[in-house]
């Protein structure tokens, strides 16, 4: 029976440490690399909308899942919009209230 309990609380504290640290992050992230997107701009705003990734690594604390960004657009600098110009969409994407930025 003691066991039964203890196992009963670790799991409380278990999973209230993994909804106190979902709280407490304002701001979610991964690591992209991608060939396969398209490129969504005017004359002062630039975006890319990812298909398909190479490589994607979920950030270890306040993770930002791969099916959360694909199709979503990702905003980049003017520089970061010509990087990717020539095929390559690389670095870590950050979301932070609903909007995704590359870092």
């Amino acid at each position: 029976m003691k066991k039964l309990v203890n196992f009963f609380v670790f799991c409380t504290v278990l999973s209230m440490a993994q909804i106190a640290q979902a709280q407490s992050c304002e701001s979610s992230s991964a690591q992209i690399i991608s060939q396969n997107f398209e490129i969504v701009e005017d004359a002062t705003y630039c975006a890319a909308v990812v298909s398909a990734t190479s490589y994607y690594a979920e950030s270890a604390f306040c993770a930002l899942s791969q099916s959360e960004i694909l199709g979503a657009e990702i905003e980049l600098t003017p520089a970061q919009c010509e990087v990717a110009k020539d095929g390559t969409l690389s670095g870590v994407i950050v979301e932070s209230n609903g909007q995704y930025f590359l870092d």
